[in-house]
């Protein structure tokens, strides 16, 4: 369970078994979660919380830390790029932001009127494409 006040700790005690039970819904609770990506390996996994933190959930390693936080609170996030270590968010300032696990803003892209409310990434994680109302 991870506690809410903390900023990085572990995922659970003991032995990982994602599959029994509620998985992750039981260990993500106690914070208000409102989007989700995995990479492509499936083993790491990026979450946006309604505080604006973004957390990187590590489940080899048994780990999460909040990596960066952003106001206001991203309306999506996409993590299956082709740099393992990058991900973009989309923002309701209608930008796009690529950032990597470490926190640190790699590049900003605008084009967009509206909230982006979608990211899609090619299956081989070069290309991406954003969607909003407009």
């Amino acid at each position: 369970m991870i506690d809410a006040k903390a900023s990085c700790g572990a995922l659970w005690a003991g032995a990982w078994n994602p599959l029994n039970q509620n998985g992750l819904v039981t260990i993500l609770s106690g914070r208000t979660f409102l989007h989700c990506s995995w990479n492509s390996s499936g083993s790491e996994c990026l979450v946006s919380d309604s505080r604006g933190d973004i957390l990187h959930l590590n489940v080899k390693t048994n780990r999460w830390k909040v990596i960066t936080n952003l106001k206001p609170s991203p309306c999506s996030i996409e993590f299956a790029l082709k740099r393992r270590d990058e991900f973009l968010v989309g923002l309701t300032d209608s930008q796009v932001k690529c950032m990597n696990t470490k926190g640190e803003l790699v590049s900003i892209m605008g084009g967009h009127e509206s909230v982006v409310n979608q990211i899609r990434v090619s299956p081989d994680g070069t290309h991406a494409i954003t969607i909003s109302s407009e």
